[in-house]
């Protein structure tokens, strides 16, 4: 006899659930599926709602830990609420013993589906400002919570332009299986260096900083690659680009992300605080309209061979995605993405139109126009001016409003295009196309020409040129165009160089900066065994120890009286004398 067992969160999803096992759903058709399972897209007409129901492999459906870690996880996450995170419905275990997790669905298209036309910096910079928040949420909400499973395929576009981040509950349910770094990759996950994987918030900046570099590439990346290949892949970004400014801010900010930096972010709310480090909108534009008379991307660089020899065989994606074409076609009428009248591969719904003049000539303009839809009002008033260049270049029709983003609701038919804009904003945009024409024509270049410098030291520095401040390490520096004597001055830490570097136009430069060592002296009452940044340094008393200046973290350790941590700096020119007391009768 089959026991059935239900999350009692929804009764819906549970009667979906059994109604699509026994063919009872008024519309159910087969959906996506990857490494973990097979999707089914479902119409209840009991619930009056619309599921998709992740049917999971057997190999994992079998696993007792699996399954209570995801139930636990769907209790951990079911009242996290943001704009961008889908609703979890519960987990059911089907009477034929199949075990699935039900969600509402989002109807729309997934990421991975939409990569090949989306080459460039406006829908990648898009998706980390928009998906970030959503994941600093969802890390906030308890210890160790994390997506786990961040990849293209479990972002969606939908018709109103928002991206949808669908399945954040499998992170400790694929992490109880155990499973080898090669094993993962074969179901689809990137995962960060280190004897262990961990499906944690690092790992979720990690999988969110390469799927932005899968947009920036134009190509779906595989996990097998990751990290191993990174450095090369970004070095391929940076070759294709046409912003020595935006590649090198874009590097920086991925780098972090990607956890490869030593200022790697520690969690989804640290990086949202360092989105102002991404290039910004003036950066994105000035490299689309390069980027426009670019006649063919860039080859992909080579992958190293000895990535490429741990690959495992995979289904071919071109059959995978027509399999997801025939999906959408079987769809009921109201979750089928309407094809633009004038043909190709990527939905164009009504909201897009105005998008689209903004973008006019550019590859992916379908996708990078998500960018202009957002209802910000800074955002309209920084693209008034490009909107209007750009209206010349498409065939005439007639313009739409587009309507501030909503939640999403299930509804019997598609979202419907607002009325024409009133005919006086018709003619302010056309009395304002003079003076966008005259602004273009006075961009020519003028005075001094600059190029830009990175700088990498393990050490924060502040960049002068005469006593001015010109940046610090954090981030791409513009500096004058020629040969430049800049000052590399860290106060706290008593540390100041001067170095000649050339600068060229339109080009960034690498600087890197090496640092003197320090010197220390340790002792411990009564004694103990010393380990500075996880290297072991004898027992105490230790003197004169040579150390790079900046911060350390020692370690006292005692057979009988435990351990302490100290963090302290070393600084240029002076003896650092550390004490620690371990017997506690004599801190009394």
């Amino acid at each position: 006899m089959t026991t059935t067992t239900t999350t009692t969160a929804n009764s819906g999803a549970a009667q979906a659930a059994d109604a699509a096992a026994a063919g009872k759903a008024r519309s159910a058709t087969a959906g996506f599926s990857d490494g973990l399972g097979d999707r089914q897209l479902v119409f209840d007409p009991a619930a009056a709602a619309s599921f998709e129901l992740l049917q999971f492999k057997k190999e994992f459906a079998d696993v007792p830990e699996f399954e209570a870690a995801l139930r636990a996880r769907v209790e951990d996450v079911r009242n996290v609420q943001h704009p961008s995170l889908t609703t979890i419905q519960g987990v059911e275990r089907r009477a034929d013993g199949a075990l699935l997790l039900a969600s509402k669905l989002v109807s729309g298209r997934r990421v991975s589906e939409l990569i090949p036309k989306a080459r460039g910096a406006a829908f990648a910079i898009e998706l980390i400002r928009l998906i970030t928040p959503a994941l600093a949420v969802l890390h906030k909400s308890g210890d160790r919570i994390a997506h786990g499973a961040l990849t293209p395929d479990r972002i969606i576009v939908t018709r109103d332009g928002r991206l949808m981040i669908v399945e954040h509950a499998l992170g400790s349910a694929i992490e109880s299986l155990k499973l080898s770094r090669s094993r993962l990759n074969e179901i689809g996950l990137a995962v960060t260096a280190g004897e262990h994987a961990r499906l944690d918030a690092r790992n979720d900046m990690a999988q969110l900083g390469y799927l932005a570099l899968s947009l920036l590439l134009g190509r779906q990346l595989d996990p097998v690659d990751f990290p191993v290949s990174v450095p090369t892949l970004l070095d391929e970004f940076v070759m294709s680009s046409s912003s020595p400014m935006l590649s090198a801010k874009m590097r920086a900010w991925l780098e972090r992300a990607m956890q490869i930096s030593p200022r790697s972010f520690a969690s989804a709310k640290e990086a949202s605080d360092a989105l102002g480090d991404l290039p910004d909108d003036a950066d994105v534009r000035a490299s689309e309209t390069n980027l426009a008379s670019m006649p063919t991307p860039p080859k992909p660089m080579p992958i190293p061979t000895a990535a490429k020899s741990t690959r495992q065989a995979a289904a071919p994606a071109a059959s995978a995605m027509a399999a997801s074409e025939r999906s959408k076609q079987e769809l009921p009428d109201f979750l089928s993405p309407k094809p633009a009248s004038s043909g190709g591969g990527l939905f164009r719904a009504p909201w897009m139109t105005t998008a689209l003049a903004v973008l006019a000539g550019v590859e992916g303009v379908a996708i990078a126009a998500l960018l202009y839809t957002r209802p910000a009002a800074e955002a309209a008033a920084t693209q008034a001016a490009a909107q209007v260049a750009a209206a010349a270049s498409l065939p005439q029709q007639s313009p739409v409003v587009v309507a501030t983003p909503s939640p999403i609701v299930p509804s019997p038919s598609p979202v419907a295009a607002s009325p024409s804009p009133a005919p006086a904003k018709a003619e302010a945009l056309a009395a304002a196309a003079p003076a966008a024409g005259a602004a273009a024509a006075a961009v020519a270049p003028a005075g001094p020409r600059f190029g830009g410098i990175t700088v990498s030291s393990p050490i924060e520095l502040k960049v002068f040129k005469d006593g001015t401040l010109l940046g610090t390490t954090g981030g791409p520096i513009a500096v004058s165009e020629g040969a430049q004597s800049l000052q590399f001055v860290n106060e706290t830490l008593g540390f100041r160089t001067v170095q000649t570097v050339t600068v060229k136009f339109g080009q960034m430069t690498a600087v890197k900066i090496g640092v003197p060592n320090g010197r220390i002296s340790i002792n411990a009452i009564p004694w103990a065994e010393v380990t500075i940044d996880g290297t072991a340094h004898g027992e105490t008393p230790i003197a004169n120890l040579a150390l790079p200046i900046g911060t350390h973290e020692i370690v006292f350790k005692h057979p009988q009286l435990g351990e302490k941590r100290r963090t302290v700096i070393v600084k240029v020119d002076e003896l650092l004398r550390v004490t620690e007391t371990l017997d506690p009768a004599i801190q009394r």
